[in-house]
């Protein structure tokens, strides 16, 4: 039986913290980076009172952390408590809702597929991160390669954050039968 899936996507916390994580951080201060010195001081840098490199490594965690909860998470089900006629339901009614609508994304998202994904390539580049911070500068003459490994793997976990909603993941499945049938004219 054949299906099609429509997704729609409405603004969500983690949709935010890709978008953050990707461009402000992965992209800006990581892979636009043209030697070294200049990457090592774009991760130094202090950002509300931390180094960036920490800024980045809490950024990913939470991530990780966000993506398999209903709630701030690309789930449907945190909209259980934002829409009429849900939010008015008794609190019960509305978890046990909230409950099935989110068994339901974590199975049709393949969420643990999609959280594995990101905790690899996630792993990747913070490894080399940590190659590259702790790389003896004094020496020199292997910098610029340890630079672009950390500068692929963070491109690699770019890649893994587009494969992401914009948004809370909405979906409508139907089968070939329950389409609707368009005339010639």
């Amino acid at each position: 039986m054949n299906q099609q899936v429509q997704t729609f996507v409405l603004p969500c916390e983690a949709s935010n913290l890709t978008g953050r994580l990707k461009h402000s951080y992965l992209t800006n201060a990581v892979c636009l980076k043209r030697n070294p010195e200049k990457l090592l001081a774009a991760l130094n840098y202090i950002e509300s009172g931390a180094p960036r490199h920490t800024i980045i490594r809490k950024q990913i965690r939470e991530l990780l952390d966000l993506m398999a909860t209903p709630e701030g998470g690309f789930s449907p089900a945190q909209l259980l408590d934002q829409l009429n006629p849900y939010c008015e339901l008794p609190d019960q009614v509305r978890q046990r809702m909230k409950e099935r609508i989110h068994r339901q994304f974590v199975e049709e998202f393949s969420l643990a597929v999609r959280c594995d994904r990101l905790e690899h390539a996630s792993e990747g580049f913070l490894t080399a991160l940590d190659v590259f911070l702790a790389h003896n500068w004094a020496a020199g003459s292997a910098s610029d390669i340890i630079m672009q490994k950390t500068q692929e793997a963070a491109r690699a976990l770019i890649r893994e954050l587009e494969y992401l909603p914009k948004g809370i993941w909405l979906w409508r499945t139907w089968t070939v039968k329950d389409q609707p049938i368009m005339k010639e004219s």
